[in-house]
């Protein structure tokens, strides 16, 4: 567990509102952690799938025993491993691989519950989010929204957004902790 307090693990799926990260420290008050978002796993991880559809670490060429001959040959390498990396970013490309790629995460990461972002401060990660979350809700996972900008702290309200989660974790059965 995140917290000797941990009963309920929570995913996110956007940038958070960056002014307000105290947001996160919030759910602790319920014994709620959020183990990752599905954006930045999916920015900075490279990740490669097995064939029963779980993400693993990619493994380094020279862990396979390739090793370079040359510096041109390092450089080659270097770069297919980067973009086989970045092959990942193609979940923002369709709602549907989006999809398929959060509850993954969901699965592997024993998530209980999605807390969305409708992202007013980056339109990129907005594109299908609410066919994400029919995906998910089809899927058995409960879901959250709220509204707001990553960037802009002027559009983001922190007291109905705890409100919103907070009636979200006690629908799930979480009570505040003493």
């Amino acid at each position: 567990a995140a917290v000797a307090t941990e009963r309920y693990r929570i995913a996110t799926d956007s940038q958070p509102p960056w002014g307000f990260l105290n947001i996160f420290r919030y759910l602790e008050n319920y014994g709620a952690v959020s183990v990752g978002s599905i954006y930045s796993w999916g920015l900075v991880g490279i990740w490669d799938r097995t064939e029963d559809g779980k993400y693993v670490p990619m493994t380094i060429p020279s862990k396979k025993g390739i090793v370079p001959k040359n510096r041109q040959e390092a450089l080659r390498l270097y770069a297919e491993y980067k973009m086989r990396g970045y092959a990942l970013m193609l979940q923002w490309s369709t709602c549907h691989i989006k999809s398929e790629f959060m509850l993954q995460f969901v699965r592997d990461w024993k998530v209980d519950g999605v807390i969305m972002h409708l992202n007013r401060g980056c339109e990129g990660t907005a594109v299908g989010q609410m066919e994400n979350r029919l995906a998910l809700i089809e899927a058995g996972i409960p879901v959250v929204t709220y509204e707001g900008n990553m960037a802009d702290n002027r559009d983001f309200d922190y007291t109905r957004t705890a409100a919103k989660i907070e009636a979200f974790l006690e629908s799930q059965g979480l009570e505040k902790l003493s």
